[in-house]
């Protein structure tokens, strides 16, 4: 339904290797694109940055409404619950770009969106994010967008990303 649209769109994140490109795009498209972000690196020209830092909250964004929020650095359940707290009265749709990695195995090669996730344990949400939480954290972040988000949403659970802008 928001097909051929000029879309208000609202990125977190959005100053490494996904966020650029997902600017470039949208901007290519005709779309009204924000992001929020910390601040710490420069966003692209001609961008309206909101300044803050999700942990804290997103009031730097005040009370606009979005046709889109695309996530881009949600890694921890409580920031996804702060995030769709804020969110979900002042967007139509929130997309989680999750990770492959929040499938609980690769068991078997007939893995769809339906395949189990991986849980967490209570003292690894207390933990710095490791190569031994992230996938469980993702896991996490995503029930929390199921379960609470009143609006469409979409999660995306990518493999290994490569392209311009690559940090590896």
């Amino acid at each position: 339904d928001l097909i051929g649209l000029i879309l208000k769109i609202l990125l977190l994140g959005g100053t490494n290797f996904i966020g650029p490109n997902l600017i470039k795009t949208f901007q290519q498209r005709g779309h009204q694109i924000s992001v929020f972000n910390r601040g710490s690196k420069p966003t692209e020209q001609n961008i309206k940055c909101y300044i803050g830092d999700r942990n804290l909250g997103f009031e730097p964004v005040g009370n606009q409404y979005w046709d889109i929020v695309i996530d881009t650095c949600c890694f921890f359940p409580q920031q996804m619950e702060n995030s769709v707290k804020y969110f979900n009265q002042r967007a139509k749709k929130y997309i989680f770009i999750s990770s492959v990695n929040a499938y609980r195995d690769f068991k078997t090669a007939s893995i769809s969106e339906t395949y189990p996730l991986r849980r967490s344990f209570p003292f690894q949400r207390k933990l710095r994010l490791s190569k031994y939480s992230y996938g469980a954290m993702k896991a996490d972040c995503e029930r929390v967008l199921m379960k609470k988000w009143a609006g469409d949403s979409l999660i995306l659970r990518p493999g290994y990303l490569m392209g311009k802008l690559d940090p590896s």
